[in-house]
């Protein structure tokens, strides 16, 4: 069997090795830090293979099985590390047994597929179906919402003044970012989840952000800046010379805020 050991959320491998008895990965688990982020992986075999993850000190645990080639969360998350390691340990000696106990609760009983011809079957498929399509395009959308048809709308630098990480199944994380930034009415904060298309984010980090001028509680994230070189020839200075003039030719101001070429926004 394969243990794989990850710290950090942005997934720095720390330690893969060969395990052939409990006792060496319970020992492992023990002398982990779990009040920092880590990732503990127990793999048998292609397909088949238990994550438990998270911290105990601000986001909580989770655990996860990759079982015959499906994923599967647990109904309930770890309440302890004494419990995450039972199931590490359950799925250890017999993943079937492990899968049974904490993680076969996820799939739909027999007697309810047998309903597949009935109407009311058939009204629960529509809004499952409406619901997976219409609640990720609210939470895409909700904050482009709040800003339609307002024309006060305004723009500041903000800065990341606090980080946490917000579970969303197995292994998966976003990240709550909370920024901050100065307006003439005072000091606001606002905060939005962040992951792969936002871009991973660290405390004093500066980002672009709107808000409406007559409420500026009233907030979400454009981008971030990145530092770039003054040199001519470098890659960061040709790209932000090519979104300025991107910027002048698609009429797009918010995207070519350039500060002496020290600090480019990128979107």
């Amino acid at each position: 069997m394969q243990l794989t050991k990850i710290k950090g959320f942005k997934g720095n491998e720390e330690s893969v090795i060969q395990v052939y008895a409990w006792g060496e990965i319970e020992e492992i688990f023990n002398a982990i830090d779990w009040e920092e982020f880590h990732i503990l992986t127990l793999e048998k075999s292609e397909g088949c293979c238990c994550d438990i993850s998270g911290n105990t000190s601000v986001d909580g645990l989770s655990a996860s099985i990759l079982y015959n080639g499906e994923f599967y969360i647990t109904d309930e998350a770890p309440n302890s590390l004494q419990f995450a390691k039972r199931i590490l340990k359950v799925f250890f000696v017999d993943e079937e047994k492990a899968f049974e106990i904490y993680f076969s609760g996820n799939t739909l009983p027999p007697r309810i597929l047998k309903r597949s011809t009935n109407r009311f079957f058939g009204i629960v498929m529509l809004v499952f179906l409406l619901s997976i399509t219409l609640i990720p395009a609210y939470i895409l959308l909700k904050d482009d919402l709040k800003f339609l048809g307002r024309r006060d709308v305004a723009y500041a630098r903000a800065v990341v003044v606090d980080i946490k990480k917000q579970n969303y199944g197995g292994r998966y994380f976003f990240q709550r970012v909370t920024y901050e930034f100065k307006t003439e009415q005072g000091v606001y904060q606002g905060e939005f989840l962040g992951g792969n298309r936002q871009g991973f984010s660290q405390v004093g980090d500066e980002l672009k952000i709107r808000y409406i001028n007559s409420d500026p509680t009233i907030s979400d994230f454009e981008g971030r800046y990145v530092k770039v070189t003054k040199a001519r020839n470098s890659s960061a200075y040709a790209k932000a010379q090519k979104r300025e003039q991107d910027s002048l030719r698609l009429g797009l101001d918010s995207l070519s805020e350039i500060q002496d070429m020290d600090t480019v926004f990128i979107p």
